[in-house]
C-alpha cells in the first residue's frame, strides 16, 4: 500500500553562528533544509533538483550494473579431426536425448524487457555540526556516505565532500579539534576522518565505489580436454553462465581504524577531560551492555576504563559541555544513568519503567494498544542555573522509542541526586528533540505518519505537527522554584504564560514548511508481514532499536533485572 503523506522530520540540529544568526537545520527523508529560525522560511535545499536528478541516474546505474550487455560473441568449432568430431557428435546425440531443455519463450513471444531498478535516494541518518557553524557533517543510510556542507551565513548549503564508507553508520561525532569526523559502523568499528581531505589525495583517489564491467566467464576446459557426457553438459553449462559480478572497490580516500568493539555499536560521543584540556577521549556503547572510555586519537586503542551497569544494550549517550565529567546514558531496560566516566563509577541511576507506563497511561491514546517498545531513543541535557531551591542543576530531556510523550529529570551535580521532574504529552511519537541553549526553546520533531504508540500502523488520527516548541519557564510551585517548558500548540496558537517573542509562530511555519509541494512526496507504508513484526519498512529506518534486544530473553522467560531506583549512592 502506498500512501501519499509528509516524511517526517528525522533529525534536527540547531546552528548559531556569529552574528546572531540561527539557523535549523532539518532532514526529512533523503532532503536536508536549511530554515531560518525567525521565520521558518527555507534558505537552502539539499540536494537540489540538478543533484537529484545526477544522483538518480548514478543510483540506477548502480542497481542495474551495467545498462546494456554486449551480443554474446559467435561461437567457432574447433579444428577437430574427422574422428574426433564423430565421437562429438554421437556424444551430442547422447546428451541431447538425456537432457531437455524448454524455453519458457514460447516461439514469436517477444524478449522480456530487462527490469530496471527504481532509483530511490538515500536518507539522511545523522546531521552534526562544528561549533562555529561553518561545517556540517550528513549520514546517508542506504548508500553508507559521509557528506561535508559548507553553511554559509545566508544559509546555503554547499556540498565539500562526499566519502563512501563499507559498513552502514550507526553514529558520528567531531573531535575536540573540530578538525577529525569519528564515524562509527553497525558492525563495532571506529573510523578517523579529515573533516576537509586533502586537496592532492582528493582529486587523485575517487571516493565513490567505481563500478567495473564484468568479464565473461571463460572455462579453462575445452572440448579438447572434456570427453565424458556429464562432463560436456557441465562445460556447456559453464559457458552459459554470466559473468561474475562486479565488485566494489575498497575506499581509497584517507580514513584510519582507530578501534572496535565485538559487538554492534550504538553511540558515540567525545569526552574532555576538566583537568587537561589537551587530552580528550572517545566514549563509545555497544549491544552487550557496556560503555568503553577509549584515550583520544593517537592513542585510541589504549582503553581506559568502563562504564558497566547496564542490564540491556545502551542506546544512548549524552555529554554537557558546562560539567564534561559527567556522562548520561540510557538503555533498554529501561534506565537512566549518570557516570563520573574518567573513574569508571555510576554517581546516579533511575528506573524508567514506571515514568513510561505513566507517559503511555496519560496520553490521550491509551486505549490504543501499546507494543512492547520502551527503550531510550533521544537523551539531551543542558545547564540551568538557579533553575532549582538546590542550585544549578542539569536539565535532562528523555524521549522513548515510539512513545508520544516526553519525561525530564534534574540532576544536581554536587550532590549527585537525579529525581524525576515532570513529563510532557505530544500529538504523535517522538523523533528526535534538540535544545536551543541560549534562549531555552526546546524544538521535538514528531513522527506525523506512524499512529501513536505504534511503529508499523499508519496514521489514522487528524494530521500531526511535524514539530512541537517548548519555551522555558521558571515558576514558583509548592513554595519552592522550578525551571520547566511550556508547549506552543501550533493549531490553537496558545502558548499559556510564556512569551516566546519572535520564536511564537515558528512551529506553524515549520509545519507549513513540511506540507508544502517542495518537500512532499510520497511514502510507502506496507502491512506488517507478520503479526509479531514491530516495524514497518518506513519504521525500521526512524526506529529500529528493538532489534538490539537480544531474543534469548524474551520467550516467556522473566527477565531478571537490576531493580534501579533513584539513587544516591555513597562512599563511591
Amino acid at each position: 500500500m502506498t500512501t501519499p503523506a509528509c516524511h517526517p522530520f528525522q533529525k534536527l540540529c540547531c546552528i548559531s553562528q556569529s552574528g546572531d544568526i540561527h539557523l535549523l537545520l532539518v532532514a526529512t527523508g533523503p532532503h536536508i533544509l536549511s530554515l531560518d529560525l525567525k521565520n521558518g522560511g527555507i534558505l537552502s535545499r539539499w540536494p537540489n533538483d540538478a543533484v537529484q536528478s545526477a544522483e538518480r541516474r548514478s543510483l540506477e546505474e548502480l542497481g542495474n550494473g551495467i545498462m546494456d550487455d554486449d551480443p554474446p560473441a559467435k561461437r567457432r568449432k574447433p579444428n577437430l579431426s574427422k574422428r574426433q568430431q564423430d565421437e562429438q557428435e554421437d556424444e551430442s546425440r547422447d546428451s541431447s536425448t538425456s537432457v531437455e531443455f524448454v524455453s519458457e519463450r514460447a516461439k514469436g513471444q517477444r524478449r522480456k524487457k530487462k527490469e530496471t531498478v527504481k532509483a530511490v535516494l538515500p536518507n539522511v541518518s545523522h546531521i552534526i555540526a562544528t561549533l562555529d557553524g561553518l561545517r556540517v557533517v550528513a549520514t546517508t543510510a542506504e548508500d553508507k556516505c559521509i557528506r561535508v556542507f559548507e553553511l554559509d551565513s545566508s544559509g546555503q548549503l554547499t556540498l565539500l565532500s562526499e566519502r563512501y564508507m563499507p559498513k552502514r553508520l550507526c553514529a558520528i561525532a567531531l573531535s575536540k579539534s573540530q578538525s577529525t569526523i569519528l564515524a562509527g559502523d553497525k558492525f563495532g568499528d571506529v573510523y578517523a576522518l579529515p573533516l576537509q581531505p586533502s586537496l592532492e589525495k582528493a582529486t587523485a583517489l575517487p571516493s565513490k565505489p567505481q563500478l567495473q564491467k564484468p568479464k565473461p566467464t571463460k572455462p579453462s576446459a575445452s572440448e579438447l580436454t572434456v570427453h565424458t557426457k556429464g562432463n560436456l553438459e557441465a562445460l556447456r553449462q559453464q559457458k552459459l553462465q554470466k559473468g561474475s559480478a562486479s565488485k566494489k572497490t575498497a575506499p581509497t580516500f584517507e580514513h584510519r581504524l582507530i578501534l572496535g568493539h565485538v559487538s554492534l555499536l550504538t553511540d558515540l560521543v567525545v569526552g574532555a577531560d576538566p583537568s587537561n584540556d589537551s587530552r580528550e577521549y572517545i566514549l563509545t556503547a555497544d549491544r552487550d551492555e557496556h560503555i568503553r572510555v577509549s584515550r583520544g586519537i593517537p592513542q585510541a586503542h589504549v582503553i581506559n576504563n568502563y562504564c558497566l551497569g547496564h542490564t540491556e544494550f545502551v542506546s544512548k549517550l549524552c555529554t554537557v559541555p558546562e560539567l564534561p565529567q559527567f556522562l548520561i546514558s540510557g538503555g533498554g531496560e529501561p534506565s537512566l544513568r549518570i557516570y563520573d566516566w574518567l573513574r569508571g563509577t555510576c554517581v546516579a541511576a533511575a528506573s524508567l519503567e514506571e515514568d513510561l507506563k505513566r507517559l503511555i497511561s496519560n496520553s490521550a491514546f491509551n486505549g490504543l494498544k501499546s507494543s512492547s517498545i520502551r527503550a531510550v531513543s533521544c537523551i539531551q541535557a543542558m545547564n540551568v542555573r538557579g533553575a532549582d531551591d538546590l542550585g544549578d542543576v542539569i536539565m535532562i530531556v528523555v524521549a522513548f522509542e515510539g512513545i508520544p510523550g516526553i519525561s525530564t529529570y534534574l540532576f544536581h551535580p554536587e550532590k549527585c541526586i537525579l529525581k524525576q521532574d515532570r513529563q510532557y504529552i505530544v500529538d504523535a511519537n517522538v523523533l528526535d528533540i534538540v535544545l536551543l541553549k541560549e534562549s531555552g526553546l526546546m524544538l521535538v520533531s514528531l513522527d506525523n505518519v506512524h499512529s501513536p504508540l505504534s511503529t508499523k500502523e499508519p496514521t489514522s488520527h487528524a494530521l500531526a505537527p511535524a514539530i512541537r516548541v517548548f519555551g522555558p519557564r521558571l515558576e514558583q510551585f509548592d513554595g519552592k522554584r522550578q525551571f520547566g517548558w511550556v508547549g506552543y500548540d501550533p493549531a490553537t496558537g496558545g502558548h499559556g504564560t510564556i512569551q516566546i517573542g519572535s520564536f511564537e509562530d515558528i512551529a506553524s511555519k515549520l509545519n507549513e514548511t513540511l506540507q508544502s509541494n517542495d518537500v512532499r512526496h510520497e511514502i510507502e507504508l506496507p502491512s506488517a508481514t507478520k503479526p509479531d513484526a514491530l516495524y514497518s519498512t518506513l519504521g525500521e529506518f526512524l526506529y529500529g532499536l528493538e532489534n538490539l534486544r537480544k531474543k534469548s530473553q524474551g520467550d516467556g522467560q522473566e527477565q531478571e533485572t537490576e531493580e534501579l531506583a533513584v539513587t544516591h549512592p555513597e562512599g563511591r
